[in-house]
């Protein structure tokens, strides 16, 4: 057991992660490099990046499942690699999947199981088990066997098993993949309950809109490296972004995006999808000096003016907005964010 000592070193800070590097094929391929951050008690950091960014490999290397090639991870103090068992004992860790339980095995039975190699004492099992059965909305289910769980509840069952125990950490990799929306809004629910209590979740989400809902604080990397770390404002603040404006174009009209952009010039990135019919364009305008809410005002009118545009909208750029902008700088923009 993680003795007492550790556990009250530094209360806030419960997994530190201290440039952090993971390399495979024999060093030819770097998954992770020179990453350092901090999850603390009660908090929900949200870990975010492009597919193949690196995310999954972090929260194994926070979990045990992988050693850092270099670099470490502690958590309570102790070294992830020296005394993996005492970390462990403080984890729960879901990364989801199709896979993970016995399928011929009720869902009671699994997590028994699993209550088991997350040493919950004998007499407590039956208890804990019904607990988070509970807290997942899988009571009804729990006589089924594995196999016969949709792909939502089967999502559920990984939710549930990373509960057991009551750990400090939770490290969840995309919790709500898979669930239909009403369920999905009660996990995120589960997971903002779970943090008051005084757990620390490291999330990771394809949905910004949901890692946004949550997180107190942002993780960005790509190809492994942090880009930025911190609240909102921040992110926001490295991608040079202020507010978006999303306006739409009718198939009817002439949709010339290179006018847009020429249009917007300096002052914004233009993107552009087709949506529901339509052509959908949104620019970031820069957080840039003499760029205030008056002079953006004066542009999207400008916009309205110049092309025929529908349902125009504009806001303060959130989550997504400064993710798809780090995504798109270029590596003279980097060097000045």
């Amino acid at each position: 057991m993680m003795n007492q000592q550790n556990r009250n070193k530094n209360k806030e800070v419960v997994l530190e992660a201290r440039h952090v590097t993971r390399t495979f094929e024999k060093g030819r391929f770097t998954a992770v490099s020179d990453l350092s951050f901090r999850l603390r008690k009660g908090h929900i950091t949200g870990l975010i990046g492009v597919n193949g960014a690196g995310k999954t490999t972090t929260i194994k290397m926070c979990a045990t499942l992988l050693n850092p090639s270099s670099g470490q991870v502690l958590v309570h103090g102790v070294d992830t690699v020296t005394n993996p068992a005492a970390a462990r004992e403080c984890i729960g860790l879901m990364l989801g999947g199709s896979s993970g339980f016995y399928p011929r095995t009720s869902v009671r039975d699994n997590l028994l199981f699993f209550a088991d190699i997350a040493n919950v004492p004998a007499r407590e099992r039956k208890s804990e088990v019904d607990r988070v059965l509970a807290e997942v909305e899988l009571t009804d289910l729990a006589g089924k066997k594995a196999y016969e769980l949709s792909r939502g509840q089967y999502q559920r069952l990984h939710i549930a098993r990373s509960l057991l125990g009551s750990p400090d950490i939770l490290l969840l990799d995309e919790p709500t993949s898979g669930l239909d929306p009403d369920v999905a809004l009660r996990i995120r629910s589960l997971i903002r309950s779970i943090a008051l209590k005084g757990t620390a979740v490291l999330l990771t989400s394809h949905s910004m809109e949901e890692v946004e809902e949550l997180a107190d604080s942002f993780i960005v990397i790509n190809h492994g490296r942090m880009k930025v770390a911190g609240q909102l404002a921040d992110v926001a603040a490295y991608a040079h972004l202020s507010w978006t404006t999303t306006f739409d174009f009718s198939p009817t009209d002439s949709y010339d995006l290179p006018a847009v952009e020429s249009y917007v010039g300096d002052f914004g990135r233009v993107m552009s999808r087709a949506f529901g019919g339509l052509w959908r364009v949104t620019v970031m305008w820069k957080d840039s000096a003499g760029m205030t809410e008056d002079r953006i005002r004066r542009l999207v009118s400008g916009l309205e003016e110049k092309f025929r545009t529908e349902s125009v909208f504009t806001r303060t750029a959130n989550l997504e907005d400064a993710f798809l902008a780090i995504a798109q700088m270029s590596d003279d923009e980097e060097g000045q964010a």
